[in-house]
């Protein structure tokens, strides 16, 4: 072991194959094994992991509007009845029904015109149980109010989030695209 051995050069590194691709030359890619010619799939997992996230907070507050569109199509039916039954006016409010049908269409079709009529009647629902508060001093329509002010934030933020996505993600979700089971969450803001 003299330290004149610097003469001899290290050894020589031997190429490794991983995936069965390699780069010799930056100018030239080629496949190692020759039966391998399918090409390397591009895609971005990222992009792919957020449209999927988009797509389950869309779809849950979907839901979430057809549920309480059809609540408020059940309370004006039956405001109805009763209207009828004891022969007053309270029937005139009857006449908001196609603004709840809209609230459940176009969370069932993903369409923001007619979520936005839905929002339109939230808000008049909920400048009058304002006015009732301050007419009636009630606790109770206090309760209402703000039940009624927190549907209509939900509603216009899933109004707000149909119109920011892209119209594939629209598209899909109008096709029958449902989250896993694991993945239903229920949003309360």
């Amino acid at each position: 072991m003299s330290e004149n051995n610097t003469e001899s050069s290290p050894p020589e590194a031997i190429p490794v194959e991983t995936n069965k691709l390699t780069i010799q030359n930056p100018d030239n890619i080629g496949y190692i094994n020759r039966d391998f010619n399918e090409p390397v799939p591009t895609i971005n997992r990222f992009e792919s992991i957020i449209e999927n996230q988009l797509k389950v907070e869309i779809y849950n507050r979907a839901r979430m509007v057809k549920i309480i569109s059809i609540i408020d199509m059940f309370f004006i039916i039956l405001q109805l009845a009763i209207s009828i039954a004891l022969n007053n006016m309270n029937w005139i409010v009857f006449l908001f029904f196609p603004l709840c049908y809209g609230g459940y269409y176009g969370a069932k079709n993903y369409c923001k015109s007619s979520v936005i009529g839905y929002c339109c009647y939230l808000f008049i629902m909920s400048i009058l149980y304002l006015t009732m508060v301050f007419a009636y001093a009630n606790f109770f329509y206090l309760i209402i109010f703000i039940l009624e002010t927190y549907i209509l934030v939900f509603t216009i933020r899933f109004s707000k989030m149909l119109s920011l996505v892209d119209q594939n993600i629209i598209e899909s979700l109008q096709n029958g695209w449902s989250p896993d089971q694991g993945l239903v969450v229920l949003y309360y803001y």
